[in-house]
């Protein structure tokens, strides 16, 4: 949803904490930052798409920046690797 709402609001660059962490309740961070990535690349690419068949502009994303805090850093950056093996390059 981040990713098509800037898309919407025509922003160039987004930046989001996509932690989850709530009193009690723990995910694991890998599959937090595995989902998040894998809907946003799937969403880019549908948007690219979109534009590709004459139904939507170009969007004008460019950036998007997943913001982890020193601790959750490692395990978000094992989560994107995994996405970014899930879903093939735009």
């Amino acid at each position: 949803m981040a990713i098509l709402e800037a898309i919407r609001l025509d922003v160039m660059t987004l930046a989001l904490a996509p932690e989850i962490k709530d009193a009690g309740v723990t995910f694991p961070g890998a599959n937090v930052s595995t989902s998040i990535a894998t809907g946003m690349f799937q969403a880019l690419r549908t948007a690219a798409r979109l534009h590709e068949l004459g139904f939507a502009e170009r969007p004008k994303l460019a950036h998007v920046s997943l913001l982890a805090g020193h601790e959750t850093l490692p395990i978000a950056q094992e989560g994107l690797r995994v996405a970014m093996d899930r879903v093939p390059p735009l």
